[in-house]
């Protein structure tokens, strides 16, 4: 790509047989590297500073976050057990009232029959 007089050979740069190792060398060629002004720097470096103790200012959580979110928690699963509880409770008393409303209508059957003295 480029020749000893270090010109590039433009054919070449453009065709489709150009290959990574002649990319590289024409941006190196091109190319001229830049260093950051120093004010860049140091205000770079102290908006990154900020920045990290902002961060780790928020990673801080205040401990009564932590009462609160367990209380929260312990309540919820104490209204869960109450629900569970009294579903099961009313399930079974509803149980028990069919069977009892069963025994009673077979009574009064066997009573219309004449069956049950």
């Amino acid at each position: 790509m480029m020749n000893l007089k270090g010109e590039v050979n433009m054919d070449k740069l453009f065709s489709n047989a150009m290959d990574l190792s002649d990319l590289e060398a024409f941006l190196k060629g091109a190319m001229k590297p830049v260093t950051p002004r120093p004010e860049f720097m140091t205000n770079l470096k102290k908006q990154l500073m900020l920045q990290r103790e902002t961060i780790a200012n928020k990673a801080r959580i205040n401990p009564i976050y932590y009462v609160l979110l367990i209380t929260a928690s312990a309540i919820n699963l104490l209204i869960f057990i109450a629900i569970s509880i009294w579903t099961t409770l009313s399930t079974l008393s509803l149980i028990q009232l069919s069977r009892y409303i069963k025994r009673h209508i077979q009574q009064k059957r066997l009573l219309s029959q004449g069956k049950l003295s």
